[in-house]
């Protein structure tokens, strides 16, 4: 190869290059941004969402721009990444409605989020080896946890979606009994509940949303099993399976509530004596390591001095 030809090769690649990229930005401009929920529980807990965390709408339009690209890879299925990503998306489908519709995030909103905490964990790896302050621990850990960020955060109000409904559906289902002693059929119990609660009930927004599925022509073992899919707790899934049952065999469902109830709280009597439990034996460890430093701090001057006493 002649030396004059050498610069036209590398100035032919880095052109090539340079198109490629340019139609690759092209393309991604051209994508319109994923539109904002406004209608249901997501527009409801979105506009919550900006009210509460100011800091979000600076987000917004970047997190609303990803997901429009992230929508548009699983569409047209680049690198045969369609398929994966839809399943994907079903499974955030799945873990964002068992959280409340968190920050009425859609499930492309947090792919993008996921990928958007990703990149700022690897600028910030790049920060720290600029100033000689990364290793190959930090450079792996910090991106990884930047990804993990948000499936953390959605998990955590998962698991307090889930405590807050184990706790508050005996007391609801009681007072549901109550009620339909009173005269009140099961809708109408309900109704009441929801009236009488607060707007940041957990067990008052899943009642409220049965409610509706009711108002909207589901019929009362479709709402049950909604609900049991967006609580996939014992509890729950107890409470709903009792009450279709009744309906199917013709059961009263007062007595079907009332012995609901009280299994309800004997399963909340016996997962707290499970923690209980488990703490006590998470405690042995602490202690240990308190005790030996207890020790440590008794015997150090005299071993430090040769047991010179």
């Amino acid at each position: 190869m002649t030396p004059l030809l050498t610069p036209l090769i590398e100035l032919a690649t880095v052109a090539l290059l340079g198109l490629f990229l340019g139609i690759i930005a092209y393309q991604l401009a051209a994508v319109p941004m994923h539109p904002s929920p406004r209608l249901g529980q997501v527009g409801i807990q979105r506009r919550r969402a900006l009210e509460q965390y100011p800091s979000l709408r600076t987000f917004e339009p970047v997190i609303r721009q990803i997901a429009a690209w992230v929508g548009e890879i699983r569409r047209v299925n680049l690198l045969g990444l369609g398929a994966p990503m839809r399943k994907l998306r079903d499974r955030q489908t799945e873990h964002l409605t068992q959280a409340g519709h968190y920050l009425g995030f859609t499930p492309d909103d947090y792919m993008a989020l996921c990928f958007l905490c990703g990149i700022g964990g690897i600028a910030l790896t790049i920060g720290l080896a600029a100033v000689d302050f990364s290793g190959p621990i930090i450079s792996i850990l910090l991106p990884a946890f930047g990804f993990g960020l948000p499936l953390a955060m959605v998990n955590e109000a998962r698991g307090e979606r889930q405590k807050a409904v184990r706790r508050g559906l005996p007391g609801a289902i009681d007072l549901a009994a109550m009620c339909m002693v009173g005269g009140l059929d099961f809708p109408g119990a309900l109704t009441m509940i929801v009236k009488n609660s607060a707007d940041d009930d957990i067990v008052a927004q899943e009642l409220r949303q049965m409610l509706t599925s009711l108002d909207l022509g589901h019929t009362r073992r479709q709402a049950l099993q909604d609900l049991e899919r967006r609580v996939p707790i014992e509890t729950v899934r107890t409470f709903a399976r009792a009450v279709i049952q009744a309906e199917e065999k013709g059961n009263p469902l007062v007595e079907v509530l009332q012995v609901q109830a009280k299994i309800s709280r004997m399963q909340r009597s016996i997962l707290a004596e499970e923690a209980a439990s488990r703490a006590g034996i998470l405690l042995i460890v602490p202690m240990v390591m308190l005790l030996g430093c207890v020790i440590l701090l008794l015997m150090g001057p005299f071993l430090s001095g040769g047991f010179s006493f």
